[in-house]
C-alpha cells in the first residue's frame, strides 16, 4: 500500500534577497506570498506559513535564497532537502521572480521534503494504481495562470481534488479555475508519478501537446520523488524571466482597458444626465483626465486667539 508523506502544520519562511535583489524589494514579495498562502492556500489546503523577508539567514527559518544568477541549467528555481532533512529554496532573480518563489513556497508548504504522495489512477489509456508526486504548481505552473497580489505575479496551484479519480460538474481543480478536470495539464506544466512496479513517470504538456514519458526506474533514497524527476525537465519554464508580451501581462493591460473604458461610459452616463437636468449640452468625455491633485489650503497667517485658561 501507497503511504504519503504528511507535512507540516506551520513552516517559516525567510526570502533572502542578494545582492541585484533590495530587502524593501523582498519584503514586498514575501508580503505578497503571504497573502496568497493565508487567504487561497491555507482555505484549501489547511496548511498556512509565515513568509518574511530577512538580510540573512536566522534559526527557526527555512531560507529561500534570491539568486543573482543562473541557479541550474534550464531551471529558475527549486528546492531541495539535504542529507539531515533540513531544506531551503533558490530562485534566480528577474523580471518575474516573485512566480518562482511564490511556486516554491507554496510547493515547500505542502511538501517540504518531496516524497509527499497521493494515490490514485494513472492519467493513461490504460489506467493502472500508482502514487503522484503532490506537486502543487506544476500542473499550472505557467506565468499564463498567475494571479495578481498588488504588482506582483502569484503562482497557480492545483486543489486537493485534483488527484480524484472522477471528474465533478462544476468543480475547481486549481485556485485560477483554469484547471477543468482531474489531472490535466496546463500548456507548461507536467504531472509525475510513480507505478506499482516502481518505474517514473511524467505527463508534459509543451503549448498544447500532452505527453507521457516513462523515466525510468525510481528507487527511493537520497534523491526524493520530486528531484529525481525535475532532472528530466529539459524544458523547464523560466518562471523568473517572464517575458513583456506573455499572456499575464497582457491580459493586465486587457484588464486595465477594460476598466478605463467602463469608467469612460460611466463618465458619459453623467454628462448626459447634467445635460437633460440642466438643458445645456456638456462636451461628452473622449478620454480620461488624472484627477487634479488638491492645492493645499492657504494660511492666512492669522493665529486663532487661545481660549480661556489656554496657554500658547
Amino acid at each position: 500500500m501507497l503511504v504519503a508523506a504528511m507535512a507540516p502544520a506551520m513552516i517559516n519562511i525567510a526570502i533572502i534577497p542578494g545582492s541585484a535583489c533590495t530587502l524593501a524589494e523582498a519584503s514586498s514579495v514575501a508580503a505578497a506570498i503571504q497573502q496568497h498562502v493565508t487567504f487561497n492556500l491555507q482555505r484549501t489546503w489547511h496548511l498556512s506559513a509565515v513568509v518574511t523577508a530577512l538580510e540573512s539567514l536566522e534559526a527557526g527559518y527555512v531560507p529561500l535564497f534570491v539568486h543573482d544568477g543562473p541557479v541550474a541549467a534550464d531551471l529558475t528555481g527549486y528546492h531541495t532537502v539535504e542529507a539531515d532533512g533540513s531544506y531551503y529554496a533558490i530562485v534566480e532573480y528577474g523580471p518575474t521572480w516573485s512566480l518562482a518563489a511564490s511556486h516554491e513556497c507554496l510547493e515547500m508548504i505542502v511538501d517540504p521534503t518531496g516524497d509527499r504522495r497521493q494515490a490514485g489512477f494513472s492519467p493513461t489509456d490504460s489506467p493502472t494504481h500508482v502514487s503522484f508526486v503532490v506537486e502543487v504548481c506544476d500542473p499550472c505552473q505557467d506565468i499564463a495562470n498567475a494571479t495578481t497580489i498588488g504588482t506582483w505575479p502569484m503562482s497557480d496551484f492545483v486543489l486537493p481534488n485534483y488527484f480524484s479519480d472522477h471528474r465533478v460538474e462544476n468543480a475547481s481543480y486549481s485556485y485560477s479555475g483554469h484547471v477543468k478536470s482531474p489531472k490535466q495539464v496546463l500548456p507548461g506544466g507536467s504531472l509525475s508519478w510513480i507505478d506499482g512496479d516502481n518505474v517514473a513517470w511524467q505527463l508534459l504538456n509543451d503549448s498544447g501537446s500532452a505527453t507521457v514519458v516513462s523515466r525510468g526506474p525510481y528507487q527511493p533514497g537520497p534523491m526524493a520523488a520530486r528531484e529525481y524527476m525535475h532532472q528530466f525537465e529539459q524544458n523547464y519554464p523560466l518562471l523568473s524571466k517572464g517575458p513583456g508580451s506573455n499572456a499575464y501581462l497582457r491580459r493586465g493591460r486587457t484588464k486595465k482597458r477594460a476598466y478605463e473604458l467602463a469608467s469612460l461610459k460611466s463618465l458619459n452616463r453623467f454628462l448626459d444626465d447634467v445635460s437633460t437636468r440642466s438643458g445645456t449640452t456638456k462636451q461628452r468625455a473622449t478620454t480620461l483626465q488624472p484627477r487634479a491633485r488638491r492645492s493645499a489650503i492657504p494660511h492666512s497667517g492669522n493665529k486663532s486667539k487661545p481660549r480661556s485658561g489656554e496657554k500658547r
